[in-house]
């Protein structure tokens, strides 16, 4: 629960194409109303959040809209994170990216986007907490022999008259059995009603984070673990042609030292330890792929300019603007740029009993959970993880590759393995943003009334690239 936040549990399991009802962990007292919501005998309500929080408030803002449909107390709302379950798949996201199907169905994905979060799972919230409001105005309703339309919610308490009583006083009063018709849209409260949103409240990640006991994924620390970083070819070019094992090894608190498919993982008593260890082995790799450089992505971009392209939006004549007298004709150039997050690529593993622990913070754990069972062949029901605080996002999190290595790493070593990427390393894999050139044509009147325009712009499939990153955790170089 988040308040005094806590890592929500989740299961993976193989996502396509199947459907699946969501598998929450219930606390002692909880009883489970839906996929969403979470009511307590203590009081307490937990919102399951189907975002991993990287900083962009999805665990106060998805739970103030649950908690303004109910007419609930703030002060008592928690948050847990969603497990990885076909019930939380969101077909807004593909959407938004212009991608349709998938196996012949809409492409529905797990997917924690900011810009995609309110359109993907406002409306499913919203609904979630009017059919229990609902269910609590008729508990109450039977329970006090009154008319339901009497019944009010507020504060967490359900009103009617004189009487009132706390909705975790009704928690066994509430029919399970279908109590309203779920076939058609509850009937939800006016937005001249609206409790809480468009009001600033706190945030509820807030607290752990100021006293510092929010559990980031860099911050899990197990009996027995040991630390493990790996190096890769650049951008992910090749795999390992050799190293220096023996210098390695000749590291005080060296562990372990072997190539995987990923690269060269080299596993020490402290992470200053395995940071040594991988400078000592000096890895080299093959190239598979020729290394890209400025040069060669400048030729390929003004190769793309001057082709026929694609065209987006077409709104009049403007085939004869370019050379007109007074017409003005630019080139422009953007460079790749970084998108470092605060926190690197970091994971922890632990392999006992069978069964394969995960600590992470991905935003799209069913993706990241199929490239963990293909890399150890460990089942998917076999497989938990433990979804944590995300220090930054942007794409390169997506990389399931510090999941992977962990995983296989802890199969191999019979403990747990944290393993971390340098800066250094997490620049040298990451698939750069930006990367484009336009040219652009325009006539103005003496007045500054454009009369034309026209846009050229090149730059790499973007969105291919990430499709095929969450679908197949494998890019396109």
């Amino acid at each position: 629960m988040m308040g005094a936040l806590g890592s929500g549990l989740i299961v993976g399991f193989e996502f396509w194409p199947r459907v699946e009802r969501p598998n929450i962990a219930l606390g002692v007292g909880e009883t489970q109303f839906g996929g969403y919501i979470k009511l307590s005998t203590d009081g307490h309500i937990v919102v399951i959040v189907p975002q991993v929080e990287f900083g962009q408030a999805a665990t106060t803002i998805l739970p103030q809209i649950v908690a303004d449909e109910l007419v609930a107390d703030w002060r008592s709302i928690g948050v847990e994170i969603a497990p990885v379950s076909a019930f939380y798949a969101s077909t807004t996201f593909a959407a938004s990216m212009g991608w349709q199907t998938m196996f012949g169905a809409p492409l529905a994905l797990q997917i924690t986007d900011e810009g995609a979060m309110l359109a993907g799972y406002a409306q499913p919230l919203r609904d979630a907490a009017a059919y229990l409001r609902i269910a609590l105005v008729k508990a109450a309703a039977r329970l006090w022999g009154v008319a339901p339309e009497s019944c009010t919610t507020l504060e967490g308490f359900v009103h009617s008259g004189a009487k009132r009583t706390r909705f975790a006083d009704l928690v066994g009063a509430i029919v399970l059995a279908n109590p309203w018709d779920q076939t058609t849209a509850p009937p939800q409260r006016s937005d001249q009603e609206s409790h809480l949103l468009g009001r600033s409240l706190p945030r509820l990640d807030a607290p752990a984070k100021i006293d510092g006991s929010a559990n980031y994924a860099a911050d899990i620390r197990l009996p027995d673990m040991v630390f493990a970083c790996v190096r890769s070819a650049p951008f992910g070019s090749g795999d390992v042609a050799g190293f220096d094992g023996a210098a390695a090894r000749r590291i005080p608190g060296a562990v372990d030292i072997f190539p995987l498919a990923e690269g060269l993982v080299c596993i020490g008593r402290t992470s200053w330890v395995a940071g040594q260890m991988a400078n000592a082995a000096a890895p080299r790799f093959h190239a598979a792929l020729p290394l890209p450089d400025s040069k060669s992505l400048q030729s390929r971009l003004d190769s793309a300019l001057k082709s026929a392209g694609t065209t987006i939006i077409n709104n009049g004549d403007n085939a004869g603007i370019k050379g007109n007298p007074g017409a003005l004709d630019a080139r422009y150039h953007v460079d790749l740029l970084l998108q470092p997050p605060l926190e690197t690529g970091v994971a922890t593993a632990h392999y006992i009993k069978g069964q394969l622990e995960l600590w992470a913070a991905s935003p799209a754990p069913d993706m990241a959970l199929n490239a963990v069972a293909r890399a150890t062949g460990v089942s998917h029901d076999n497989i938990i993880l433990h979804s944590v605080f995300g220090g930054g996002g942007f794409e390169q999190k997506l990389d399931p590759l510090v999941m992977t290595v962990a995983a296989q790493a802890a199969l191999r070593l019979k403990r747990p393995v944290h393993v971390f990427r340098s800066r250094g390393e997490e620049n040298s894999q990451s698939l750069n943003a930006g990367g484009a050139v336009s040219r652009m044509t325009g006539q103005a009147l003496p007045d500054g009334r454009i009369i034309g325009w026209q846009a050229h712009i090149a730059a790499p499939p973007g969105a291919e690239v990430l499709r095929a990153r969450i679908t197949d955790n494998r890019a396109p170089r």
